[in-house]
């Protein structure tokens, strides 16, 4: 009769586990790692004049947000266009301006349509109030100091949950008969104990070559494994702090 197993079969885990460890500490230190560039791009982008810092940071599709949020036709479009009427204010008469460019951009258009320079000139205006806002708002961030998100404390936990079916000769098979003497075969279930895993090579235990073992994943539908039951799965839990 064969030995039951009662010592724990890694069988794949402790690269399970292995993987999981490096994937995660992999992750702590890629962020650390982007924290530190980040900050310094942010610092070589505020060293930039204001006209390159705007190009840099306000691209096409903030620019049209912004002007249809300004100027907006009422049906998901923008106003400005060549050949818009403007009218100047004038608050002598009471003359409100239309539509209002110079009170939002500080641009003044010199005829009563615009053109296609007063339109360029307009979007150039917005998109330079945009940079200033930008700019004013990443030059606040920075002045408070590097703010960093470290880990403080944390856990990771590794789980395998499967069952082993385990295969003995019959004892009572002579080496007189050549056919094996009609070998019964017996189906027991192995329970794997709790043990701290150590390091074992690739290759399969001898006292594995009777042992039958299946692993479904726990998502598995497929009807011909479906009276297998294995679970390995992995839990991390990462406490962070901020340091400015």
């Amino acid at each position: 009769m064969a030995d039951p197993i009662s010592s724990p079969v890694e069988l794949g885990f402790s690269d399970f586990v292995s993987k999981l460890i490096s994937d995660t500490f992999e992750a702590v230190i890629t962020t650390t790692m982007r924290q530190e560039e980040d900050w310094q791009q942010l610092n070589e982008l505020l060293s930039q004049e204001m006209e390159v810092f705007t190009d840099m940071v306000i691209d096409d599709d903030m620019l049209k947000t912004e002007m249809i949020r300004l100027f907006p036709d009422n049906e998901g479009g923008i106003i400005i266009m060549k050949g818009l009427e403007y009218i100047k204010a004038n608050p002598e008469k009471n003359v409100l301006e239309t539509p209002p460019i110079e009170s939002f951009t500080g641009y003044s258009p010199k005829g009563k349509e615009l053109t296609e320079e007063d339109v360029i000139a307009i979007y150039s205006a917005v998109k330079s109030i945009l940079g200033v806002k930008q700019y004013e708002l990443l030059s606040k961030v920075f002045s408070r100091g590097a703010t960093k998100v470290v880990v403080d404390a944390g856990k990771i936990n590794a789980k395998l949950n499967f069952e082993i079916l385990q295969v003995e000769d019959d004892e009572e098979e002579t080496p007189d008969d050549p056919t094996g003497g009609g070998t019964n075969l017996n189906i027991s279930r192995i329970f794997v104990k709790r043990k701290f895993p150590g390091f074992v090579g690739l290759s399969r235990p001898t006292e594995l070559r009777n042992v039958h073992f299946f692993v479904k994943p726990p998502t598995d539908k497929d009807p011909q494994t479906s009276q297998v039951k294995a679970n390995v799965y992995g839990e991390v839990e990462i406490n962070f702090k901020t340091i400015t």
